[in-house]
């Protein structure tokens, strides 16, 4: 699976320099040799940040994760892109579809395909209900330059989500998996069974142009991995 061992590598390799970590108060900086990514503007703080490349193009990279507006009292969903190995970064998808948008995630998958998970929380009632919230996912057909939601579950919300992709075979198709922390099994109630996973087998057309709509977990995919699934069939 082009589950993240070497994205957490890759991070390290980023953050690290000869001479120690980097900070900066003004940004997050990727080393000497790499472009800041963003800079910290109207009271916002970066609080989460996931960061992939593309396994067959090493000089695409995502960088995802959620930031928070003091003053307005909002939190946001990211992703920035780079075409050049991280020379330059371009902020690529904003989510700021309530007033609480967190739990992001994302990863790529083959042939330049990249996700994005979100989670928005109701926030109707002027304080944040995860458990009225929604599951998003986006997706991007071109390195994560430009992306669309793809699919939004109806059946509510997965807390602190994880993105996985397998390739498909001759035997499977490519599989697209969310692991949580904990997720809701209906709108409004949290599910008791912790962790959760839950994925797509319908990979190739959950992409920028199609809805992902097949839900599963299949057993022959994890084995011997005690999962908890939100939808089993």
């Amino acid at each position: 699976m082009h589950v993240r061992a070497g994205v957490w590598v890759y991070g390290l390799l980023l953050f690290l320099t000869a001479n120690g970590p980097v900070a900066s108060t003004k940004g997050i900086l990727f080393g000497p040799a790499i472009a800041r990514v963003s800079l910290v503007h109207n009271g916002e703080d970066i609080q989460q940040l996931w960061v992939a490349a593309d396994p067959s193009d090493g000089r695409h990279l995502i960088a995802c994760g959620r930031d928070h507006y003091f003053r307005q009292n909002v939190t946001t969903g990211y992703v920035y892109t780079s075409a050049d190995a991280g020379a330059t970064w371009h902020r690529t998808v904003v989510d700021n579809a309530t007033k609480w948008v967190s739990e992001e995630s994302c990863t790529y998958a083959e042939n330049g395909r990249a996700y994005f998970a979100a989670g928005e929380s109701d926030t109707s009632t002027g304080v944040t209900r995860h458990q009225w919230g929604h599951l998003k996912v986006f997706a991007s057909n071109d390195h994560g330059m430009h992306w669309k939601q793809t699919w939004k579950r109806k059946e509510g919300w997965v807390d602190w989500t994880f993105l996985a992709t397998e390739p498909g075979s001759n035997s499977f198709s490519p599989l697209l998996t969310v692991f949580g922390n904990a997720g809701t099994d209906k709108l409004g109630h949290f599910w008791e069974n912790q962790p959760v996973v839950t994925d797509s087998a319908d990979l190739p057309h959950a992409d920028a142009n199609a809805q992902m709509l097949q839900i599963d977990v299949r057993s022959r995919r994890f084995p011997g991995f005690k999962r908890q699934c939100l939808r089993c069939h």
